[in-house]
């Protein structure tokens, strides 16, 4: 199972490929809801070859939306539960959350999910720490965004929490010390809340330390057609760029979460595999996921465990 897999979001997507690569599932974490119901219709009727679909719908987001055509914007309490119901009465199977929510909107957005049965995965809002949204009720964290509220000073990490993310990651990272009290109690509070960590550490290499021209040369890209390559290569945002100054910086930040999310594993945290493909290179479709539990065993799981993350888990 690709438990973080954007399939859906365009009709060129080749879902096809998740099956021959043996994933059998994907969990699509955000996308177009309208979308996402017809093609889990298509796949369930056998007018079209794919995996087994669970799906968000839109990103909900605050205002302003890191992503103005995939999200929506829900900032009041009251829009969090009209938005919530409105999700869970077009079929989505769990919410997701993103970057600029306010601790009052995400509350009411955990509170509403749960009156209909849904769990709350997603980002942790950077206006907040990993710790209070877990305390808050999310269930599954996508990424390892932990926000420099969580571990700096409060001046410093006001500076740094809000920038894009190919220069938030890799200065928040450089200033991380996961050796610290406060990375060990971090870890028990995950443990402690039965929560679910999905690293996608595959994406974040490739924004971190592969680049877009490997991606773009990987001969993954041969299984793909070539529409959909253009497709891919048309949709780079600006939002992942690392400036030139922070790329040995921002490869061993990568080094630091792989090392992060084996002390997670050891300590008893749930992992859940996914990728946040599909794309060009190691996030082909299929090809993506196994990639993914080759840096979960480098990062300290041992291969039964990392094969748990994308099954059993």
């Amino acid at each position: 199972m690709d438990m973080h897999a954007h399939a859906g979001n365009s009709p060129e997507v080749p879902v096809s490929l998740y099956l021959a690569q043996g994933v059998t599932t994907i969990r699509s974490p955000g996308g177009n809801i309208s979308l996402l119901r017809l093609l889990r219709e298509q796949i369930e009727s056998g007018k079209m070859l794919g995996p087994r679909l669970f799906f968000s719908g839109p990103l909900l987001d605050g205002d302003p939306p890191v992503w103005p055509d995939g999200s929506f914007i829900v900032d009041s309490p009251e829009r969090a539960q009209s938005t919530v119901n409105f999700l869970a009465d077009q079929g989505a199977d769990f919410i997701k959350v993103y970057n600029n929510l306010s601790e009052p909107v995400l509350e009411k957005i955990i509170e509403s999910a749960r009156q209909r049965g849904l769990i709350v995965a997603g980002h942790i809002p950077r206006s907040m720490t990993m710790t209070r949204a877990v305390d808050l009720g999310m269930k599954s964290l996508e990424h390892i965004r932990i926000t420099g509220r969580e571990m700096l000073p409060l001046e410093e990490a006001n500076r740094i929490d809000f920038l894009p993310l190919g220069q938030r990651e890799p200065l928040l990272w450089e200033r991380f010390d996961i050796a610290s009290p406060k990375f060990s109690e971090l870890i028990r509070h995950l443990v402690n809340a039965k929560i679910y960590l999905d690293p996608t550490l595959t994406v974040d290499e490739s924004d971190f330390v592969l680049g877009p021209a490997a991606q773009r040369d990987n001969p993954n890209n041969s299984v793909l057609p070539p529409e959909w390559v253009k497709f891919e290569e048309s949709h780079q945002s600006p939002l992942f760029e690392v400036p030139a100054e922070l790329k040995q910086t921002a490869r061993e930040g990568f080094e630091k979460r792989e090392k992060f999310v084996g002390m997670c594993s050891r300590a008893g945290v749930k992992i859940i595999a996914g990728t946040d493909g599909p794309g060009l290179g190691t996030l082909v479709p299929g090809y993506g996921l196994h990639h993914e539990l080759q840096l979960l065993v480098e990062s300290g799981l041992s291969p039964e465990q990392a094969l748990r993350a994308a099954t059993l888990t």
